[in-house]
């Protein structure tokens, strides 16, 4: 099962610079915060409280809407993460906003922007990036998290975020080749194709003698990705331990990350079916409430065989409904 995984890494933002401490906390609303969003030319459309969380609809010069949602008190610090966050944005030449979406919970900070263009050298970039940029800020870290989808693969992009420049770089290296992506990025597939191969070693050894060589192949074939496995197990285990960190802090987006970490959804070793994706769009567009019981059934009257699991990811896919 390919197993989603989120992994935080830190940046001290010099063009990002992002507060070390924060031990200042305002409640949501009071002059303090309204002062500091005033500050940043962000101007405060509408106000909501239900339930413990506020909700705000901002507006700036740069950004016309942005959806701003925060759960009891705010630290001021985390508030001035957020606004450095969207500085940093807002000074990329290669994407024009359509909307971006805030939400603070204690130290954690979550930006998701949905642009209305996004290009490189002369390459479109919007369309691989159906659901948008996310980026999450915990303490001095800021780290990237959103996913790419080329052809029939859908790649999940994380890491540590040191600029614009170097994001897309990675971007466009996954576009140009997802397969190697998957292979150099996906430590189940390595781990799947480990167990191929040791079973086509084990029928090569009981098949006669005269397989002897191929067996001596497919043995060094095995060694070297066992050791590309355990490097990769290692790089798992560090994320699940960054993980196990962030869901100690009773943070949504732990919860929520923990959640996706098990669903099996991350650079799939078979892509799923172009008509697959095809049809669920055609579906999800024509009725927003149909759900993956229906859609699958549908798409099987059509004659397009797939799984509701492959139904399900694909919805998280384009439309972020886990």
């Amino acid at each position: 099962m390919i197993r989603f995984k989120i992994i935080l890494f830190s940046i001290c933002l010099a063009s990002v610079v992002l507060p070390s401490s924060f031990a200042q906390n305002v409640a949501a609303g009071s002059s303090g915060m309204d002062e500091l969003i005033g500050n940043a030319g962000i101007q405060v459309i509408s106000k909501e409280l239900k339930g413990g969380r506020t909700s705000y609809v901002l507006s700036s010069a740069r950004f016309p809407r942005i959806s701003f949602e925060t759960v009891g008190t705010v630290p001021l610090a985390s508030l001035r993460s957020a606004i450095g966050l969207l500085d940093v944005v807002a000074g990329w030449k290669s994407l024009v906003p359509t909307s971006v979406s805030l939400s603070v919970e204690g130290d954690d900070v979550r930006l998701r922007v949905l642009p209305a263009k996004f290009s490189s050298g002369g390459r479109d970039l919007l369309s691989v990036v159906p659901s948008g940029l996310t980026f999450v800020v915990m303490g001095n870290s800021v780290d990237y998290d959103f996913r790419l989808k080329v052809g029939t693969y859908f790649l999940r992009l994380q890491g540590r975020f040191s600029g614009e420049a170097a994001l897309i770089e990675r971007m466009l290296g996954a576009i140009k080749d997802p397969a190697a992506y998957v292979r150099d990025n996906d430590p189940e597939y390595v781990a799947r194709r480990l167990g191929e191969l040791q079973e086509a070693l084990s029928v090569a050894v009981d098949a006669a003698s005269a397989a002897e060589i191929r067996t001596a192949d497919l043995q060094a074939r095995s060694a070297a990705l066992e050791a590309r496995a355990s490097a990769a197990e290692a790089r798992l285990a560090e994320s699940e331990a960054r993980l196990a960190s962030v869901s100690a802090s009773g943070g949504k987006l732990a919860a929520v990350a923990a959640a996706q970490l098990t669903k099996g959804l991350f650079g799939a070793a078979k892509p799923v079916p172009s008509e697959v994706f095809a049809g669920v769009e055609k579906l999800r567009t024509a009725t927003p409430a149909i759900t993956s019981t229906e859609i699958t059934a549908s798409l099987k009257a059509e004659g397009i065989i797939a799984t509701e699991k492959q139904v399900k990811a694909v919805l998280a896919v384009l439309y972020g409904e886990f």
